[in-house]
């Protein structure tokens, strides 16, 4: 075979490697978010409010484009804490989370946000803090009855690819974990490893 069509053979395998093994990926996180392992991490929120407002706060997160939107209304456990009650709420693992909200009927959310002492939100291992002082601060829009105050600046850490994505571990934990299943896992990428195998 000649140099110029070996390298054109060769350039066209890598790309097929490329292509197919993202699309395969893409197509299995798709089927099963979880098939890459652990990527997505736990998000926990504490919400501590003055008992006679505590029925009114809820957690709202907008799912990913995968799911239908939902809300959070589940509050785990109550703690009882002198005047103030602790609301505790785990938001669905399995499932991206972002732009999360305080969720409060309107004729309740004035009163309720500023019955609020604090909020605490804890991504994996991070801890998000939010004193009353920033409470007050949320920005504020209108769902129906219902007023959302956005809980900001949450993400486990920053991507250059997505946003608002408060519990994904990030791009190059997902990278690694990505070219560790292409290689533990051949089966699930018959594909890429065709062109492989050609390129060889």
């Amino acid at each position: 075979m000649k140099k110029p069509v070996r390298l054109i053979v060769a350039v066209v395998c890598i790309a097929g490697i490329l292509v197919s093994a993202g699309i395969t990926a893409y197509m299995l996180i798709k089927a099963d978010r979880n098939v890459l392992g652990e990527w997505l991490a736990p998000v926990r929120i504490n919400v501590e409010i003055e008992k006679e407002y505590a029925a009114d706060v809820s957690i709202y997160s907008p799912s990913s484009s995968w799911r239908q939107n939902f809300p959070v209304f589940t509050r785990a456990a109550q703690y009882e804490t002198g005047k103030n009650t602790l609301l505790y709420v785990q938001l669905d693992p399995d499932d991206f989370h972002r732009n999360i909200y305080l969720r409060i009927p309107a004729d309740a959310a004035d009163g309720a946000i500023n019955a609020i002492d604090n909020i605490s939100v804890f991504i994996g291992n991070k801890l998000c803090y939010y004193p009353a002082a920033d409470i007050q601060k949320f920005s504020k829009s209108t769902d129906g009855a219902y007023s959302l105050f956005r809980i900001p600046d949450l993400y486990y850490t920053k991507s250059l690819f997505v946003s608002n994505w408060a519990n994904y571990y990030g791009d190059l934990n997902l990278a690694i974990k990505a070219v560790f299943n292409f290689l533990l896992y051949p089966l699930r990428f018959p594909v890429p490893y065709l062109f492989l195998f050609f390129l060889i």
